[in-house]
């Protein structure tokens, strides 16, 4: 399964669980991700950087990086991977990944 297929799919089964949990917990780690990703967003961090400030947030493990081009389903890949390893399926680890896959899609 190549990395972009496989991103989906672990997007969307986190995107389910999200939608099933209960919890409705907002930590500081959705507000740190935005930040990053507004950063990164306005040109004012690098894609490297942002990466690897989503994966400490998100607790993910480093990637290899194979499409350059399209950071931002990296970066989907890294927070999605990091809260599934954590078993974080609050809403707030939802929000994070669905502001990753507006900004991979912009």
């Amino acid at each position: 399964m190549n990395e972009r297929r496989y991103t989906q799919v672990v997007l969307r089964e986190l995107k389910r669980l999200g939608e099933l949990a209960t919890s409705r917990e907002q930590d500081s780690r959705l507000k740190e991700i935005s930040a990053k990703l507004n950063r990164w967003k306005k040109g004012s961090m690098s894609s490297a950087a942002a990466l690897a400030e989503i994966q400490r947030l998100s607790g993910a493990s480093p990637l290899v990086w194979i499409d350059k081009a399209d950071p931002g389903i990296h970066a989907a890949h890294a927070v999605a991977s990091g809260f599934l390893k954590k078993k974080d399926f609050s809403e707030s680890a939802w929000k994070s990944v669905e502001i990753l896959i507006t900004l991979a899609e912009i």
